[in-house]
């Protein structure tokens, strides 16, 4: 659900003649965009509306108002538009003075019970008639709760709950307005205020700090409990954030300025908000209004949205033992700019297979219909560290915030599954979980959900697993079982548990993907000190790069308890240290972690490390993925003959609780492949200096197409940058294609620039940068998943004449040559750096020259070959088909030049390599060389040099087909990234995309944008 929200304060209007009752559709504008990717848009206003209260000043604000709604539906496809209200001290009628008001203030001020009065609300409050009279007039929406100082509103969008507390902080306002002396009863609106909502926003016209102490702390703590945003005025300044606390919750602030500053010729300000549910993020855009016209700050700010309010319905019945475990973040994870992070802060709902679908259906662990009253059963499965218990934890929030009662159970707690000792224990985890058990015990048999975590761990064999399914099925409307990936063998070989999980909807818990790592990367910049969308672009960018870098194929487990460790240790080490050892930092963090949790002490790393790097070698040598337990003492032994003595029995059972080794029977494997190569390439660079070590790593670097040789050349790689290593590598990447010279993209691609009469205006489809980011990722996982399930075998033998053999022998050459490059890019020298920039540069050159001579060698016969195709597959006239076909032929091309492009820029691409890729460029000043560097760009948010992207793209004019790649690469960056104004307007005009043409997407209506999600 996204909801759009026009938030204006301090109209302060007079009269239809002011400056501001003219401006109407500039105002509206300024919500545009929001409104149209929104499910619905609320106009705000935070009070001041008029001037001085009177009937003629809210007349003329009706019409303003009213002009900016129907402008507002009608640009957004007649979508529900409403306005809603909260008075200032403007919008009292306070002159002439009346005193007996004042008294009975004075005496609310010293007397703050007073506020509770009905009858002193309405004396105070009737200065604000004409106020309600054209509140009433102007909003839509039923009120559901209406009282002088609260007005409640309740509004359904997209199925879920939108609610409008509307404050009257000026009830007691006066002339002069006395700081610290507003009184509010707050108990008053208690139970109003925590009616469960899926997005609550408050509007109240003073800041906070108006009001007397005693009314101070309980309004602060009624509004973060039970508040997403507090949207506020009066101050004629604009500012925004979070607010944090422990004990009275989390919001968000967004105090507006002054639509009509009091000053003369100052500009007319007003913010859009854009609140993104299932993003958690809050959008902001500051507007103003002057005598150029609209105008909005260049960067969009970007706020973490309150995922779980602190408020009462979600907590009240929940005991403090139980709330502190929900919001346990699974480990001690925190953010260097947020301190200890909590369960909401960073969770993500994961995937999950169906895994008695045919095809394998992915859906989201989201999207599982567990909050509603209908009866469900659910079997959730997932190997170690996969997320099932959070995931729990998780879903007993969301039972219990839709009013039903979840009960967590760990299987392996229960001593006994007999009815009577269930009975006892479901009676003792309800009073530790529920303030009051009764709540629970007493409960209707349909409104009682059991979260039962590990089922497989349940004492006593498959008899009492079945037992105790049965009882909970007895006791409970709804159950949800979680279990590892074994349970599915049991589900085969054990015929009561096969009986009595036939009826669940089973599901497997996925790695976390492309998409997934994207959600949780960004959840995590969100806790830092992130302001702008393009900042989180950037910081994202980053992290991902890092993070994937890390992860490699396979390599770790895409699991979020590994992925929060890396994110943690991202952020908090020592980048000298990271510096000087590349990425091996962050596999060793892994490793070293799980040794300490297991009692080894840093002193003793040196030792086990070299233990388990003569194990690996020990594997390498058996070429073997397990071995018996026999041959690991035979292991011990020789080892403890060489260095020093190691128990063995003592350091098996070591290495298998640190999860570095996996024991099957009596066959042990390395649990994790990161593991192994981790150890594998720290043996090899220790013992680099042995022509048998040289010689083999030498035939490695010939084939690094193969995985194993990349993987172990890759971590090689990171225990050390030794010359000799590097050049191994960059001297296989010369070798690829080497009778090739690079392509000359002046010269080479004549004959495709005669397909085409000119170059074509790129029309951009869609600048939607979230959806075209998961898009991306989608596509990505897509990929993995193709790779995965249709890998060709290893074959060390496969033929070199093989073109693809020998693009993906390039590809993965340059790929490691380039990590390592931006892995110690601080202690390789300024001159190799360059030479091997320039030797992943002209080898895919010198790749894409062969492609040219091996598949569009003529041109014209390839667009025979698809004309012809086309004419057996078409009804159309084929003389529209053969200008058709010369179409398609140059953007096939072109596809496969500019993806080619793409990678080779991405192997490189990194701000800590850019003054020696700008060196590269000035050796060899070809347009090719030029693309390519402004690839290494233009793939990666951040400031772009649009003087040379200017130079470069005068410099290919003339050249449609290298023109047509470079307006590919700007269409690239222009969906994924987030840029202001400026920016897609400058980029639009360097490349011939006009802005009329990229605006025009943003100013379509939903039917579009619905048609492009499809």
């Amino acid at each position: 659900m996204k909801v759009a929200v026009l938030h204006i304060s301090d109209i302060h209007l007079r009269s239809a003649t002011d400056e501001v009752a003219n401006q109407a559709s500039t105002i509206a504008s300024g919500c545009y965009d929001y409104a149209r990717n929104s499910d619905a848009c609320l106009i705000v206003v935070t009070g001041d509306i008029a001037y001085s209260g009177s009937e003629c000043e809210f007349k003329a604000c009706s019409v303003l108002l009213t002009k900016i709604r129907q402008l507002i539906e009608n640009e957004a496809d007649n979508q529900k538009v409403d306005i809603f209200l909260a008075p200032g001290n403007h919008d009292c009628a306070l002159l002439p003075e009346n005193i007996a008001r004042n008294t009975i203030i004075e005496q609310i001020v010293s007397k703050n019970e007073l506020a509770s009065d009905n009858d002193i609300v309405d004396l105070c409050t009737k200065v604000q008639d004409e106020y309600f009279k054209f509140r009433d007039s102007i909003t839509t929406s039923k009120q559901i709760h209406d009282h002088k100082l609260w007005t409640e509103y309740e509004v359904e969008v997209a199925g879920r709950t939108v609610r409008i507390s509307s404050i009257n902080a000026a009830w007691m306002s006066r002339v002069p307005e006395i700081p610290g002396q507003l009184v509010f009863p707050v108990n008053l609106f208690k139970n109003i205020s925590e009616q469960p909502a899926d997005l609550r926003l408050t509007l109240i016209h003073h800041p906070l700090n108006w009001y007397a102490q005693k009314s101070y702390h309980p309004l602060r703590q009624l509004l973060q409990q039970n508040s997403h945003a507090i949207l506020s005025g009066h101050e004629h300044s604009i500012r925004s954030g979070g607010i944090t606390d422990t004990s009275e919750g989390n919001s968000l602030f967004f105090e507006a300025p002054a639509l009509q500053p009091h000053e003369h010729n100052s500009p007319l300000c007003f913010s859009c908000l854009l609140f993104d549910l299932e993003g958690s993020e809050v959008k902001e855009k500051r507007c103003s209004i002057s005598s150029r016209g609209l105008s909005t700050d260049e960067k969009e700010i970007i706020h973490q949205f309150p995922q779980s309010l602190n408020n009462p319905p979600l907590t009240s019945g929940i005991s403090s033992e139980m709330i502190s475990i929900l919001s346990d973040a699974g480990g001690n994870f925190s953010h260097p700019d947020k301190g200890e992070l909590r369960a909401e802060d960073i969770f993500v709902y994961p995937e999950l297979k169906e895994c008695i679908s045919e095809h394998g259906n992915i859906v989201n662990a989201n999207n599982l219909k567990i909050t509603g009253k209908d009866s469900y059963k659910i079997l959730i499965l997932g190997d170690d560290k996969s997320g099932k218990t959070f995931l729990l934890y998780r879903y007993f929030k969301d039972i219990y915030s839709n009013e039903r009662l979840p009960l967590y159970i760990k299987a392996y707690s229960l001593k006994s599954v007999t009815d009577k000792k269930l009975t006892e224990s479901i009676k003792k985890l309800s009073e530790a979980q529920y303030t009051n058990s009764n709540d629970f015990l007493l409960a209707k048999k349909c409104d009682r959900v059991a979260l039962l975590d590990d089922i497989d761990r349940c004492p006593g064999g498959s008899k009492n697993k079945y037992k105790l399914i049965s009882f909970l099925e007895r006791n409970f409307g709804s159950v949800i079982l979680t279990g590892s990936n074994s349970m599915e063998l049991s589900e085969l070989v054990d015929k009561n548990i096969a009986e009595s999980l036939e009826n669940y909807s089973t599901y497997e818990i996925c790695s976390f993907g492309h998409v997934m790592r994207h959600k949780l990367i960004k959840k995590w910049c969100l806790c830092g000190n992130i302001e702008t969308t393009i900042d989180l672009d950037k910081k994202a960018h980053e992290t991902e790069t890092l993070i994937n870098s890390v992860l490699g194929r396979n390599l770790v487990p895409s699991r979020p308890i590994y992925l929060l460790i890396l994110l943690q240790s991202s952020q908090s080490h020592n980048q000298e240290e990271v510096q000087n050892s590349g990425l091996s930092y962050y596999y060793q963090f892994l490793i070293t972690k799980s040794l300490r949790e297991n009692g080894v002490r840093p002193d003793k790393f040196n030792e086990i490390f070299n233990y388990i790097s003569q194990l690996a070698w020990f594997y390498d040598n058996e070429d073997a993925s397990e071995i018996h337990l026999n041959s690991l003492r035979e292991f011990n032994n020789i080892f403890s003959n060489k260095f020093t003595s190691v128990d063995f029995d003592t350091r098996i059972n070591l290495l298998t609780r640190a999860k570095i080794l996996s024991k099957s029977g009596d066959y042990y494997s390395f649990l994790y492949p990161y593991i192994y190569y981790f150890f594998l390439g720290k043996y090899l660079a220790t013992n680099l200096y042995r022509p048998e070590i040289m010689d083999m790593v030498s035939r490695y670097c010939e084939t690094l197409n193969i995985r194993k040789n990349a993987s172990t050349v890759l971590f090689l790689s990171h225990h050390s940058n030794d010359p000799w290593l590097i050049d191994k590598i960059s001297n296989a990447s010369n070798t690829c294609f080497d009778t090739a010279i690079p392509l000359n993209i002046e010269e080479d691609v004549n004959a495709l620039n005669d397909l085409v009469d000119s170059t074509g205006r790129l029309t951009i489809d869609n600048l939607d940068v979230e959806r075209n980011q998961e898009r991306q990722r989608k596509i990505a996982d897509d990929l993995d998943y193709s790779t995965e399930h249709n890998q060709d075998h290893d074959n060390e033998e496969a033929s070199a004449i093989e073109l693809v053999n020998k693009f993906n022998l390039l590809l993965k050459t340059n790929e490691i040559l380039g990590q390592i490059t931006k892995n110690y890019y601080g202690s390789i020298e300024r001159d190799k750096k360059e030479e091997y920039i320039s030797t992943i540069f002209n080898s895919s050159l010198r790749m894409l020259r062969t492609l040219f001579d091996e598949i569009v060698r003529d041109p014209e016969l390839f667009v025979k070959e698809l004309h012809r195709a086309m004419i057996e597959h078409s009804d159309k006239p084929k003389e529209h088909l053969e200008e058709h076909s010369r179409k398609i032929a140059f953007r096939l091309i072109g596809m496969i030049c500019t993806g080619m492009i793409g990678k080779t820029a991405k192997f490189v691409s990194s701000e800590t390599l850019r003054e020696d890729i700008n060196s590269v460029v000035a050796e060899n000043n070809s347009n090719a060389i030029q693309l390519l560097s402004a690839a290494t760009q233009l793939l990666q948010p951040g400031k772009l040099p649009f003087d040379d992207l200017s130079k470069l793209a005068n410099s290919l004019r003339e050249n449609i087909f290298a023109f047509t790649i470079l307006q590919s690469l700007v269409s690239y960056h222009l969906h994924m990234f987030h840029t202001t104004d400026f920016e897609k307007q400058k980029l639009c005009s360097i490349v011939d995309i006009t802005m009329s043409n990229a605006r025009s997407l943003e100013m379509r209506g939903k039917q579009n944008r619905l048609g492009a999600q499809k």
